[in-house]
């Protein structure tokens, strides 16, 4: 391999670009488990409704930190150096191809991941059944869809060693009887999935739009809403850089420097979890807005109460209580308010509300539970 031509010079084997990737993804990573560690608090300790979205999100955060880790484990084994420098050890070059074998096992799958979590939150907004019934579709479609992908990555070759350890497979590679996708078919296989992954991307970025709009909210939470959503398109162009560079990537001696395919990879999960994580933080900004709001209005009230100039603490005007010194939902508010509108709590408080981009049943969960007759009656 190395062999053909001149030997890499001292230079060339010194360098090491591995400093930058690790602190990119990182970089990637941090905001990431922020934003998710956040959506838990507000879904568990604020909400009390943490759902099938926050498990798959969960899911799709291990997964990165997985994939960060296949990171790690790959700079003392050549990452970011040039190709011939890593070829010049075998072994190492073995070690290398098996690590990235299990890097792309676990950060491809993630991606679809983080897709089924932003259609499980749709869900919670859909009430027409035409939409309903489409994201339960989608959903079906992105399982099958990773269980395909994550299929055609683990079964690439027979046995699956051949897979980073090239000995095992026929000439002119190696000097085996292993059995892999040929190049073509495997860029054909690629592509599909690169396509597929970019449609998916985009829909789901646009879908909100119209589910959002016929929320009864003020139009100030609907544009917000939608343009957080609509970060998803980031995502979405991560995943075109992706594909444009997967043609080129395996005939570039310097892939392992740069690592453009992996890096758009990471960027395109990670960015779909920042974004399909932000809008459940809404409650969190809202009410340490307010809190802010009051802080700045006086210390006390006109009636000589404290609570930041309201009358009461701002998490209190919310529909919050505290308790035990964490900040509670006030389901005694949520449920009076349910019972006589019918509609998500905060419809028809306008703006103040941070939980008006909830749905019925959302805030039915959070406030009775998982029985609706405990207060009189179904909500």
């Amino acid at each position: 391999m190395s062999g053909l031509g001149p030997p890499p010079s001292a230079e060339l084997i010194a360098y090491s670009n591995a400093d930058v990737l690790i602190a990119e993804a990182a970089t990637l990573f941090s905001v990431a488990a922020l934003t998710v560690v956040l959506r838990c608090y507000v879904r568990i300790h604020m909400l009390k409704a943490f759902g099938h979205d926050d498990w798959t999100m969960v899911l799709a955060l291990l997964l990165a930190a997985a994939t960060l880790a296949c990171y790690v484990l790959q700079v003392p084994l050549g990452l970011g150096k040039h190709l011939s420098v890593i070829q010049m050890d075998p072994d190492k070059y073995r070690q290398l191809l098996k690590v990235r074998y299990v890097h792309q096992n676990v950060c491809g799958p993630a991606v679809t991941i983080v897709k089924i979590s932003v259609a499980f939150f749709l869900l919670r907004f859909a009430r027409q059944k035409a939409y309903v019934w489409f994201l339960r579709g989608l959903i079906v479609f992105l399982v099958a869809l990773l269980l395909a992908c994550a299929g055609t990555l683990i079964w690439a070759c027979i046995p699956v060693a051949a897979s980073w350890d090239f000995r095992l497979r026929p000439p002119p590679l190696g000097t085996g009887t292993a059995k892999c996708f040929s190049k073509k078919t495997f860029g054909e296989i690629a592509l599909f999935n690169a396509v597929t992954n970019c449609f998916t991307d985009f829909l789901l970025a646009l879908l909100p739009i119209p589910l959002i709009w016929k929320l009864q909210v003020n139009m100030r939470t609907r544009v917000t809403l939608v343009l957080i959503l609509s970060l998803g398109i980031f995502a979405g162009i991560a995943g075109v850089i992706r594909a444009t560079v997967f043609n080129s990537i395996l005939n570039d001696p310097r892939r392992f420097i740069h690592e453009k395919y992996s890096m758009w990879n990471y960027v395109e999960l990670t960015v779909g979890i920042i974004a399909g994580s932000l809008p459940a933080l809404k409650p969190l900004f809202g009410a340490v807005l307010n809190v802010a709001k009051g802080m700045t209005t006086g210390s006390r009230s006109k009636d000589g109460k404290s609570g930041y100039g309201y009358g009461k603490s701002a998490p209190e005007s919310l529909g919050y209580i505290k308790q035990g010194g964490e900040i509670r939902v006030n389901t005694e508010v949520r449920l009076r308010e349910l019972k006589t509108s019918g509609t998500p709590w905060g419809a028809k408080r306008g703006a103040d509300s941070e939980e008006s981009i909830a749905p019925l049943y959302e805030l039915r969960t959070s406030v009775l539970g998982n029985s609706g007759d405990r207060a009189g009656g179904r909500v």
